[in-house]
């Protein structure tokens, strides 16, 4: 037969399995980083060990938000992702490698959850798929595997979102929504979230009763929640609500969330002209076509308000729900959760990318085959050039080995953070979690809290611990200080009274490289 017929018959369809292939090899690259970041034997970031005391202090059968843990075992994240890494831990033991399996599953799983929303909204197989190739890119450009509770957090703010939308708003939906918010509030508290656009959107576009009705539950549900965890967890609200509301005061304010913002827009620059070139072509067409019907006469039917019927919506027209969360979540980046300077584009990933890659999609989804083709090449071209990169080489991994040898040498270690997790892994005690140093920033610098019954005790046990500290190193019962350089818990000057200054050891994490300066006990005479 001959090649040329059959190839212009099969054109969309070779053009489908080129695109296919093409998104196919991306994949590939993506799942090996990911892999290899999920295997990496040390810490990639600063201040992973907090989460490992959680988990390994559950296992144990202790309370790691009870005072008497504080602030070693400070962890400014909610209870239940060291919940859910518990049974793993128990039986496998709370490893880096345990702890980031868990994170990287949920990762996959949020994608997944993207990729059967797109299914929904009949999107074909290939579109969906990249759709959840580039969420994946997201979350690997965001780190997303590391050890923090962010993508169980996402996976349940998403199910929270999508559930009610899937199932028509009905009751039943609505509980396994505000169940699942609930859950994500646990986790990482600005998931909570997902209930608010939940709500908000039935206010507005469904029914203004439906809408009370979940907000009352939703109080009702969160009030529980609160007495429950605060009975249970001594210092909960003051690790996990508190902190964030006083570093958040310290905040650099609009042009930090702008900045995150500019740099999404450029890691996604050639997607994001796509958008909008297939969105204008499509918005003059539209114009054209509504102008030659004199649909402008009859616009007035699709944007009455209604205030008064309890039964009914705020306003009577149909609006795309993933679009209204979209801007749901750009107003409260930009004038909130943008502005924390404890983090970097991490909000961007989880709050923005999931509703901006289903609307864009969409927007593409209605090219014809061989234009579609264009846009996901360029698409393609995006996230190849933009590619998730480390620092890490096989001279990494011998500097930490050297850092692991000497801490197997010593007993008791007072540490960074960079180390917590060697330590842990080695069963020895932690000093600092990563988070203990924000153990005392939850009690300061807020009215609202002053009046609370851990505020006082939060502040003696900082004082009896910042003692006891001071005591061991004056009578150097530390046989060894591993401290990041230039970030000192003492004054040198009494540092050097006490120990001597031995070495510095480099240590490269996933974006940036730490010094660990190292020093031993004076010998008693040379005090």
């Amino acid at each position: 037969m001959p090649i040329a017929p059959f190839i212009k018959r099969n054109t969309n369809q070779i053009l489908n399995y080129v695109i296919l292939l093409i998104f196919s090899i991306l994949f590939l690259r993506l799942a090996i980083f990911h892999f290899q970041m999920t295997f990496y034997p040390f810490p990639l970031e600063y201040r992973e060990g907090a989460l490992l005391l959680s988990t390994n202090l559950l296992v144990k059968g202790g309370n790691p938000y009870d005072l008497v843990y504080q602030p070693e075992y400070t962890n400014i994240y909610g209870i239940f992702y060291p919940l859910v890494v518990y049974p793993f831990a128990k039986l496998f033991g709370g490893t880096i490698t345990v702890h980031r399996a868990v994170s990287s599953f949920f990762n996959l799983a949020s994608c997944l959850v993207l990729f059967w929303v797109m299914r929904q909204m009949k999107f074909t197989l290939i579109l969906a798929s990249v759709g959840a190739l580039v969420f994946y890119w997201h979350l690997l450009l965001g780190h997303n595997f590391v050890i923090r509770p962010d993508t169980l957090g996402l996976f349940l703010f998403l199910c929270s979102i999508v559930i009610p939308w899937r199932y028509h708003f009905s009751y039943k939906s609505l509980i396994v929504s505000l169940f699942l918010g609930i859950l994500a509030f646990i986790t990482k508290p600005y998931f909570v979230l997902s209930i608010a656009y939940v709500a908000t959107y039935i206010f507005i576009f469904k029914s203004k009763k439906k809408a009370i009705k979940y907000s009352l539950l939703s109080f009702i549900y969160l009030a529980v929640t609160v007495l429950l965890l605060n009975y249970i967890f001594e210092t909960y609200f003051n690790n996990t609500i508190f902190v964030y509301l006083n570093i958040r005061l310290a905040g650099t304010g609009f042009e930090y969330a702008l900045g995150q913002l500019s740099n999404y827009i450029a890691q996604n620059l050639g997607i994001m002209v796509v958008l909008l070139a297939v969105k204008l072509l499509i918005s003059i067409a539209f114009i054209k076509s509504f102008s030659k019907n004199k649909g402008i006469q009859s616009l007035g039917k699709f944007t009455k308000v209604n205030l008064f019927d309890i039964r009914k919506p705020l306003l009577r027209f149909d609006f795309d729900y993933f679009a209204f969360c979209l801007i749901l979540s750009l107003l409260a980046f930009y004038f909130k959760l943008g502005q924390f300077t404890g983090s970097w584009m991490g909000y961007t990933y989880h709050l923005i990318s999931p509703f901006l890659i289903i609307v864009g999609l969409r927007i593409l989804k209605q090219l014809p085959p061989k234009a579609l083709v264009v846009c996901l090449s360029i698409i393609s071209l995006n996230l190849l050039f933009v590619f998730p990169e480390s620092n890490l080489t096989n001279e990494s991994s011998n500097q930490w080995k050297k850092v692991v040898a000497l801490v197997s040498q010593h007993q008791n270690i007072m540490n960074s953070p960079a180390i917590a997790p060697i330590l842990t892994e080695q069963g020895k005690k932690v000093y600092d979690s990563g988070h203990s140093e924000y153990f005392i920033v939850g009690s300061e610098g807020q009215i609202l809290n002053s009046p609370l019954p851990w505020n006082k005790r939060v502040k003696q046990r900082h004082e009896q611990f910042i003692q006891e500290v001071d005591e061991s190193l004056k009578n150097q019962k530390y046989d060894l200080l591993i401290l990041t350089q230039n970030i000192l818990p003492y004054p040198e000057k009494v540092l050097k009274e006490f120990y001597e200054y031995q070495e510095t050891l480099p240590v490269d994490m996933l974006a940036n490289q730490w010094k660990l300066d190292v020093w031993k006990p004076k010998a008693s005479g040379c005090k």
